[in-house]
Order: C-alpha cells, then sequence, then structure tokens
C-alpha cells in the first residue's frame, strides 16, 4: 500500500476504486447500483445452488424465470445465454455462472463471449498473458 492509499478513508478508497473503474472501456462495476438494476436475475442465479432448483431450473426454465419475476427482457438473455448481456442488465457474474455451470459452461466459454473471441482465441490470450 502506498502512503497516498494508506490516507485514504475506506470510503475515499471506494469512489476511487469506483472512478477508475467507469475509465476502463467494457467494464461493468458490480456495486449496490447495479445490483439495483436486476435483483430478480441475481435472486434466481443464486438459488441455482441448490440441486432441486438446478433440476427445477432444468426442466422448465421460463416457468423457472417466471417464479422469480424475470421481466421477458432479462428471460430472452437467460434464454440466449448471453453471459455479457445479462452482466449489462446488472447481473453478478458469479450468480450468472451459476446459471452457466447447468450447462457445464466454463469462466472460459463466458470470457470468449464477453470479448467477442472464440473460446481458443480467448485461451490464448490467457496464456498469453501468462507467459509475460
Amino acid at each position: 500500500m502506498t502512503h497516498e492509499t494508506q490516507a485514504l478513508t475506506p470510503a475515499e478508497r471506494i469512489a476511487r476504486d469506483k472512478e477508475i473503474a467507469a475509465q476502463l472501456p467494457g467494464t461493468y462495476l458490480f456495486d449496490g447500483a447495479r445490483a439495483r438494476m436486476n435483483y430478480a436475475l441475481n435472486k434466481m442465479g443464486m438459488s441455482l445452488k441448490h440441486a432441486a432448483n438446478r433440476a427445477a431450473f432444468a426442466a422448465d426454465e421460463e416457468a423457472y424465470c417466471r417464479q422469480y419475476g424475470l421481466d421477458e427482457a432479462t428471460t430472452a438473455l437467460v434464454r440466449a445465454r448471453d453471459w455479457l448481456g445479462m452482466v449489462q442488465a446488472g447481473g453478478n457474474i458469479f450468480y450468472i455462472f451459476k446459471i452457466a455451470s447447468i450447462d457445464h459452461v466454463t469462466m472460459q466459454h463466458l470470457g470468449a463471449q464477453q470479448n467477442s473471441l472464440t473460446l481458443e482465441e480467448f485461451r490464448a490470450r490467457l496464456n498469453a498473458y501468462r507467459a509475460t
């Protein structure tokens, strides 16, 4: 921690970090405001930690989405497995990943889609970072 960082209060550090994140293209900072954007999606995603709920979702996704109060636009994102769209709509990546896990999709698949890359291209990019 730098001397400058130590002098900041926790609230000031959070504000500074939000300001920095807001300047990064393609960054969707998950904060209280974003969480409120789509509470229903996040609540539904969190529910999938239970095996019975995963089975119910797999059996009838539309009914499961309705049960949690997802609007049609969000349900369409879930149906399309539009991971980036769900994040943009206020979804928390950890809860969205619970949906992806039902389809046996890895976090790398989500990252590839969010970066408009094939899985192989995304993995090559990750490996390039690892090499540096």
